[in-house]
């Protein structure tokens, strides 16, 4: 990784671009997140009198939060890690919103809210021709899971819902998309699990769009770095998901549009219950998806906001 990071010096002084954009989450750069030599590059790049490059900080995300032992030392490295890092770039963006708000006060500077989105194109197939493509039933009811195992991925909860839509509609299953099937089949041994396995980016999409309806629910709550629920939407598919602390406020306000964000299991589960049995509503949900995620979340839109705001400089 160092010698990585002294390349991209050399590359960055020899070329000058007018801006170097930096991506940035603390484990991309190193073991534990730890990586001193990036900010010695960064700060070598500003020195060099003859260099006009700009630098901009894209954090994804900032740093672990400090809970135990082992990650109360992570975070204070890693903290004072980043606090260096921005104290170098002309332009920081972070990916959600609470962030942008958090870190602006902290560091008295303006950090531009600037969204993940979806790491999926848009499928170009209809509902039916995907499921004809993974030989899933027509008429089946689809639940969808798109991701990992990750500790704030609550799995019990998709494990619950799907258990409770399987013991009520024979018909129902729910299809996984990536490593956890395995897990979420532990944790409903009365669900009916189809396992898809981890795919490609483009059959990734075309297998959720297959889908009815998918359960992204996340333990800090879901937000606008969360790829795997906008995956869903670049789909059209309503998702049921989570609001808490790590939430943006814009998502909240659009709740129940073309997807429904809740605070709790039980309400999870009625909300699941009550879309899986209202096809009519998903329809409704679905056709409000496909012109609002174009018109918001598209890898062009997001494109030319990143430019529209590097241009302002």
């Amino acid at each position: 990784m160092r010698r990585g990071i002294l390349d991209l010096k050399q590359s960055v002084l020899e070329r000058t671009p007018d801006w170097l954009v930096v991506q940035y989450s603390p484990f991309s750069y190193g073991r534990y997140g730890f990586n001193p030599w990036l900010a010695s590059a960064l700060s070598s790049i500003r020195a060099k009198a003859s260099s006009k490059t700009q630098i901009a900080l894209m954090i994804h995300e900032p740093y672990v939060s400090a809970q135990t032992l082992k990650s109360s030392i992570l975070h204070a490295f890693q903290s004072q890690q980043l606090n260096r890092l921005q104290s170098l770039c002309d332009q920081v963006h972070i990916s959600i919103e609470p962030w942008a708000i958090e870190f602006s006060k902290r560091w008295n500077r303006t950090v531009i809210h600037q969204p993940i989105g979806s790491n999926l194109s848009t499928s170009t197939l209809s509902r039916l021709d995907s499921r004809r493509r993974f030989g899933l039933s027509d008429d089946a009811l689809l639940l969808g899971y798109f991701g990992t195992t990750h500790p704030t991925r609550l799995l019990d909860w998709v494990a619950q819902a799907a258990t409770r839509i399987c013991q009520t509609h024979p018909q129902a299953y729910l299809v996984v998309v990536g490593p956890a099937a395995k897990a979420i089949q532990r944790l409903a041994p009365l669900a009916r699990v189809h396992d898809l396995g981890e795919l490609p980016e483009t059959k990734a999409a075309d297998a959720i769009r297959a889908m009815d309806l998918t359960l992204t629910p996340f333990l800090d709550g879901v937000s606008t770095r969360r790829t795997s629920f906008f995956g869903s939407l670049a789909q059209g598919v309503p998702t049921v998901s989570t609001a808490n602390f790590l939430t943006d406020a814009s998502l909240i306000e659009l709740s129940g549009r073309g997807y429904v964000l809740v605070r709790d299991l039980p309400s999870f589960i009625s909300t699941v219950e009550l879309l899986a049995q209202n096809s009519a509503k998903r329809a409704q949900m679905s056709a409000f998806l496909t012109d609002w995620f174009k018109a918001h979340y598209s890898k062009e839109i997001l494109t030319n906001r990143l430019l529209k705001n590097l241009l302002s400089k």
